[in-house]
């Protein structure tokens, strides 16, 4: 084995807390220093630790400087307290203690304060977008789903509708509202690209889509001007006032603005569905970007499975919709444990 010189290897530092000099034991120190150090011969002199951060520089030709050497933000920094023996000992010292107890009073609220907020940011609850919780959004829905099908009112309906088709179709936002049918299907369809030039294209309207542009078109078949009637030559401030009374007509827990239904849209793909953040905000953009197959089969996906889970709401929301995969998991264990109680396993 190749062993280093011992010349070589530096000596481990010390970690021993340097002794405290005091008034009475400084000239002693002082002049023992010089003695063993010889500071004179060297150029920038040499410093003797007196403990709690103060220094005496002992310099080329003798003289003698207090210093205070401190840390602040992670960074040893070093000021010049004055010249002895006309600042005295006890002067530098009394600096020196008052100095470094400024600081340590300053260090412990700031780390206070940092653990305070790491503490805040650990225990804050979330705040979902449009909606302050899930289970709120889930109320939402269902009251909603609830409230289209019990009213028999035209223009009710109508409005409610509305509101379905832009939580439906987030990403196309008040666009629905002034569209026809034709222009509807145009907007949400996908074009898709072979590698032969041929471009079929699809729809990607889903059952619940459907669901709800036939029923509109039932509601008013004689009616040709837009999907919605009633807010075709309105202004887009008085649409939001409507659908706004008409939210706190079955809904008044809440202020609700369908304004944030893309924002929404936008957390639960990906919280909930796994889609990514990037792919999420080109789909909110409604921009018409034709990306190749990889994003038009993404975008389906995403369509299904956001309809899926909307339509999922029962009348008393406890519907598996909006579950993270941990509550999808527990909400599978205790249902195996319920069907434990009602059947228990027969041994023999």
């Amino acid at each position: 084995m190749f062993n280093l010189p011992t010349s070589s290897i530096k000596a481990e530092r010390s970690t021993k807390k340097i002794k405290r000099v005091e008034a009475a034991q400084f000239e002693a120190a002082l002049n023992a220093f010089k003695l063993e150090k010889q500071p004179e011969a060297v150029k920038s002199g040499r410093k003797l630790n007196l403990g709690d951060g103060l220094l005496a520089h002992v310099k080329k030709n003798n003289k003698v400087y207090f210093q205070l050497r401190y840390c602040l933000y992670g960074k040893n920094k070093t000021r010049q307290i004055g010249a002895y023996p006309e600042v005295t000992f006890e002067s530098a010292r009394t600096y020196a203690d008052n100095y470094q107890a400024k600081f340590s009073a300053t260090r412990k609220n700031n780390s206070e304060k940092a653990f305070t907020k790491r503490l805040q940011n650990l225990t804050q609850i979330v705040e979902i977008p449009c909606f302050t919780s899930m289970n709120k959004a889930r109320a939402f829905i269902t009251a909603l789903i609830t409230a289209i099908k019990v009213t028999e009112d035209t223009e009710k309906k109508e409005l409610l509708l509305a509101i379905w088709l832009q939580l439906l179709i987030p990403d196309l936002g008040r666009r629905i509202l002034k569209s026809h049918h034709h222009i509807l299907y145009r907007d949400i369809e996908t074009i898709m690209f072979s590698f032969n030039g041929f471009a079929p294209s699809y729809c990607i309207l889903t059952p619940e889509i459907e669901e709800a542009l036939n029923t509109l078109s039932n509601l008013r078949p004689e009616v040709k001007e837009g999907l919605f009637p009633s807010l075709y030559d309105q202004s887009d401030l008085e649409i939001k006032k409507r659908l706004q009374i008409l939210i706190n007509d079955f809904w008044s827990d809440l202020r609700i603005n369908t304004d944030q239904f893309k924002a929404f849209f936008s957390y639960v793909g990906f919280q909930y569905g796994g889609f990514n953040t990037t792919f999420m905000k080109l789909t909110i953009s409604g921009k018409d970007i034709k990306k190749g197959d990889y994003y038009n089969h993404q975008r389906k996906a995403l369509r299904l499975w956001w309809c899926k889970q909307l339509s999922q709401m029962d009348l008393n929301g406890n519907s598996s919709a909006f579950l993270t995969q941990s509550e999808v998991i527990k909400k599978s264990i205790n249902k195996f444990q319920a069907s434990l109680k009602l059947n228990p396993p027969n041994h023999r």
